[in-house]
């Protein structure tokens, strides 16, 4: 690689980079290291800070363009691993380390592998753990040790890597808490207590409504995906007191105590069959 040697940070900071003191050119010039780019220009006795600031790659302290400390034949920033006479770049596992060792046989070399003991032949991710876990289907089917590709191909809903059957199903949540068939400020009044409890708070029955990716937490995604499908509906102003925000009230006008439905509607204000009979009153309903 064809290399521009500065031979001093004073040169460096005459290419117009900044001007500087006499006292930060007597301290630059004693800088303890070697800045890189990836032109090939090479500058010796730079400090770290200055030349993180204009984008170069600091080498490392002592070091200069034309040395070979580790005396492998490569000098200077043409060395990525300045230290290591074996490697010239970190490569997987960085400098110091050679790339090799897989004790679990997965792929992943053990230097990266947070998993060192998987399962021989289990898919794994980039980071060296099973992909496998339970795939859950409505009606309590359950089965163990699918891949998560395979289990959404089926319909099913992965419960996440390591998962089992075991610890049961926590299907997609449709956000209504108190299962009165609306989604309105009472279940809007749980997130705090489910989104903020410890790890184990979505195994409760109570806060699954709200684990909307059905991946065992209530976070700030569920929380997302409630305010863009229910967001109009969380509103203090509830005209005919009927517990249906006015937004997504479609009879704002229920009398005062009658029961209403998901929209708002009471029986007296619904018509079912479209027959012209409201539902409180129609012998006939289909």
């Amino acid at each position: 690689m064809p290399r521009l040697v500065a031979p001093t940070a004073i040169a460096f900071f005459s290419l117009g980079v900044g001007l500087q003191t006499d006292a930060q050119a007597s301290s630059n010039a004693l800088a303890p290291g070697v800045c890189c780019f990836s032109d090939g220009i090479c500058f010796d006795g730079v400090e770290e800070a200055d030349c993180t600031l204009i984008g170069g790659a600091f080498l490392g302290s002592g070091l200069t363009c034309d040395g070979d400390p580790d005396g492998d034949g490569v000098v200077g920033c043409d060395d990525g691993c300045p230290l290591d006479s074996d490697k010239t770049e970190p490569g997987i596992c960085g400098c110091g380390e050679p790339d090799e060792g897989d004790s679990d046989g997965d792929s992943v070399l053990d230097c990266i592998d947070l998993c060192p003991n998987t399962a021989p032949d289990a898919p794994v991710d980039p980071s060296g753990c099973s992909v496998l876990g339970a795939c859950c289907f409505p009606q309590d089917v359950c089965v163990d040790g699918t891949e998560p590709e395979a289990c959404g191909a089926v319909g099913g809903t992965h419960q996440g890597r390591t998962s089992t059957c075991d610890l049961g199903c926590a299907l997609a949540g449709n956000g209504d808490v108190n299962g009165d068939l609306r989604i309105d400020n009472d279940d809007f009044a749980f997130w705090p207590t489910c989104a903020t409890g410890p790890d184990g708070q979505i195994s409760a029955t109570l806060c699954r409504p709200l684990d909307f990716d059905a991946n065992r937490r209530v976070d700030l995604l569920d929380f997302a995906r409630f305010q863009l499908l229910y967001g109009d509906c969380i509103d203090e102003s509830d005209a005919d007191s009927d517990g249906i925000p006015d937004a997504c009230d479609y009879c704002p006008n229920t009398p005062t105590g009658a029961n209403v439905d998901a929209n708002g509607c009471a029986a007296s204000q619904r018509d079912t069959d479209g027959d012209g009979v409201t539902d409180d009153v129609d012998q006939c309903p289909n």
